[in-house]
């Protein structure tokens, strides 16, 4: 069962010192202290109870308050991720025929197609990047670096590390989670939004991730059809596309 009222507090908690300050019409900034009289009264919060201490008051607390208080004071991440949907929007059987989606209680429910995310959405920065409006990522959005050429994990490293690119010096090689997020799999060959990444080759990515199994190892996303695999990092060559941003 849950519990809202301690959700809410969590999330408007993490809200407040997360964001910068919240501008409204015609006023100033609100600031950390305005923000937390306002949540407290949306909470309806009665600071009185909270110092009680006649007998049998103290255990009065409400649960929201004691649980706000904690969250306040816990760290929290400056930044938040929206993770895209996949892109896949058909049904299918187990031959892997294309099928009318099925309804609740019906073989072949439940599939991807069938539960909507947050659409991909990119915003084309005329510079050189694209910019993922879900995930708050920029991206390197050509591939002339992978023109007849391929790079081992560290060159990968490397190049990114190097990359100086619409004005910016701080690019680095993405993770294979950040990376992925990039994958659209409702298509193939490449399995990206080609509307913003035109240039895309259908293959191996490499990711700053290592494979902690096998440490000589790192995670690539495979561009062709979507899929997350990994390969030598001194042995394999594989293609770059460097990001930016993140928390």
């Amino acid at each position: 069962m849950r519990a809202p009222a301690l959700e809410r507090a969590a999330s408007s908690a993490r809200i407040l010192f997360s964001h910068p300050p919240i501008n409204r019409k015609g006023g100033n900034a609100m600031t950390g202290v305005h923000r937390f009289r306002s949540l407290m009264q949306d909470l309806d919060f009665n600071f009185a109870s909270l110092f009680r201490t006649g007998p049998g008051n103290l255990g009065r607390m409400p649960i929201a308050a004691v649980f706000l208080l904690a969250v306040l004071f816990c760290p929290s991440p400056s930044q938040s991720y929206t993770l895209p949907d996949t892109g896949q929007s058909q049904c299918y059987d187990d031959y892997g025929k294309v099928i009318s989606c099925p309804q609740p209680g019906q073989r072949f429910y439940g599939q991807d197609a069938q539960y909507r995310g947050a659409q991909p959405a990119y915003r084309d920065n005329g510079n050189g990047t694209v910019s993922d409006l879900n995930t708050g990522l920029m991206w390197q959005q050509g591939d002339s670096q992978n023109d007849n050429k391929a790079y081992v994990w560290q060159a990968a490293v490397d190049y990114c590390s190097a990359l100086n690119l619409a004005g910016y010096g701080d690019w680095r090689l993405p993770s294979v989670g950040e990376l992925t997020s990039l994958t659209y799999i409702g298509r193939v060959n490449p399995a990206i939004n080609t509307d913003y990444f035109p240039d895309c080759r259908s293959g191996n990515y490499w990711s700053s991730s290592t494979y902690a199994y096998s440490p000589n190892y790192a995670w690539y996303v495979n561009f062709t059809s979507g899929y997350v695999g990994w390969d030598y990092k001194t042995a394999s060559s594989l293609l770059v596309r460097c990001v930016r941003g993140g928390p």
